[in-house]
């Protein structure tokens, strides 16, 4: 499956769990009026929504990587630094769902606290991970900046591309919004104190999401309301078949030749095409 799908297939499972969990599992309820088989079934797809949720952060941000690499893949020391942030995630994707399951003793004790048992602090493994989580967005939304200032294109399209990555910030305020909506966590009534970082964690992915599909939006756009104004030549040439290629301390767009490949080098990574949609098919 294609991993732009990967990521809205986790996105609505993410939401149906929570959804379900509002229907039949009492979401939103003090868990004292709430019988203590629901309160157990409303934790175990607690759980399991939290396994999503990690799947997602981790989608998400791969696809972020994925499209730098496609575009600035021809830089070596981005590409290696892109590898790196690959190799974050890898080791976030393992760690956080090993620690939220393993996390209390016996296991079962998670999702029913009447039994004998212990878990972790869980507010501080919250706290935790969405800290890491910032932190790694903030990283990747800054990563692409100095190739952005680098592009050998017009100045409309380098303030467009800035601009992506600015409101990619957002996601971080909702991040940080989040951690600080784990201080109100209380393991003895998750049914009523999870509603709040509930609701950010699914609007975090969410904007992210749409972060993610800004550089796509346009041609969405020019489908359905038509082209208001004609385009200079020059932003023309940005197109599918143009690929990234380094001159100096410039990024320059290399066009194919017959071959299939970059004029004088080889081994980069095709640009999207984020302007323009093929004509026959509207």
């Amino acid at each position: 499956m294609d991993r732009r799908y990967t990521v809205l297939v986790d996105c609505w499972a993410m939401t149906g769990l929570r959804l379900a969990a509002v229907k039949y599992f009492s979401h939103g309820k003090h868990a004292a009026d709430l019988p203590q088989e629901t309160v157990v079934k409303f934790n175990k797809s607690f759980i399991a929504v939290q396994m999503l949720y990690f799947v997602d952060v981790v989608a998400t941000k791969a696809a972020f990587l994925f499209l730098y690499y496609r575009i600035f893949g021809v830089n070596v020391w981005f590409r290696r630094t892109l590898y790196f942030l690959a190799f974050l995630l890898v080791a976030f994707i393992i760690a956080c769902p090993i620690v939220a399951v393993a996390g209390c003793h016996p296991v079962f004790y998670y999702w029913d606290n009447n039994q004998p048992g212990s878990c972790i602090n869980e507010v501080e493994f919250y706290r935790g991970n969405g800290i890491a989580n910032v932190i790694l967005d903030f990283v990747i939304f800054c990563l692409p900046v100095p190739m952005t200032l680098r592009l050998n294109t017009t100045v409309r399209q380098k303030l467009i591309i800035s601009g992506i990555v600015i409101l990619g910030f957002f996601v971080c305020a909702v991040s940080i919004i989040r951690i600080v909506a784990f201080n109100g966590f209380n393991p003895k009534d998750t049914t009523w104190s999870t509603v709040e970082t509930a609701m950010w964690s699914s609007i975090e992915q969410a904007v992210a999401i749409i972060c993610m599909c800004l550089l796509t939006l346009r041609p969405l756009f020019r489908r359905f309301y038509g082209s208001t104004t004609s385009k200079p030549k020059q932003e023309n040439d940005f197109h599918t078949e143009t690929r990234c290629k380094t001159t100096g301390n410039n990024i320059t767009l290399s066009q194919f030749t017959n071959s299939g490949e970059p004029d004088g080098t080889a081994g980069f990574a095709r640009l999207s095409n984020i302007y323009d949609i093929d004509d026959d098919e509207q």
